[in-house]
């Protein structure tokens, strides 16, 4: 299958990437631009879509994500997540405070929720074998 990333989309899109969006337009027109993304996606079958983490802050896109998809929830450690170019998570505290905020919304939209191991591998197999529990 075909897999698509949102921010990546969005960055084709816009011809800068996510620090330069924030710094010059902010937030807001980033999370309009990932609307945009999430929806165009979605309209589409049998992809594979990886949102960036806020994609789920706007009830639109939740919308749009849950209509017609298998939502996995890739959980990982927040100490062992990148920070670099990432202008909402620069620090720990950072991140702390988003996962306060996003946790809730990841567990209601989750159809499985995935521990994500340091090997791809065997991430990859908790995921296929949670789509296979799915559609069997």
């Amino acid at each position: 299958r075909e897999v698509v990333d949102t921010d990546s989309l969005v960055v084709e899109n816009e011809k800068r990437s996510i620090p330069e969006i924030f710094a010059t337009e902010g937030e807001a027109y980033f999370r309009a631009c990932e609307t945009k993304a999430v929806s165009d996606c979605t309209k589409k079958s049998t992809l594979i879509i990886a949102t960036g983490g806020g994609a789920v802050l706007r009830e639109e896109n939740r919308y749009f994500i849950k209509q017609n998809s298998f939502v996995v929830w890739l959980k990982r450690d927040f100490n062992r997540l990148a920070m670099e170019d990432r202008p909402l998570s620069k620090s720990i505290d950072d991140i702390k405070k988003i996962e306060q905020v996003r946790t809730p919304v990841y567990a209601s939209l989750a159809d499985a929720e995935i521990e994500v191991d340091d090997d791809p591998q065997v991430t990859l197999s908790k995921i296929l074998e949670a789509v296979k529990g799915e559609i069997q």
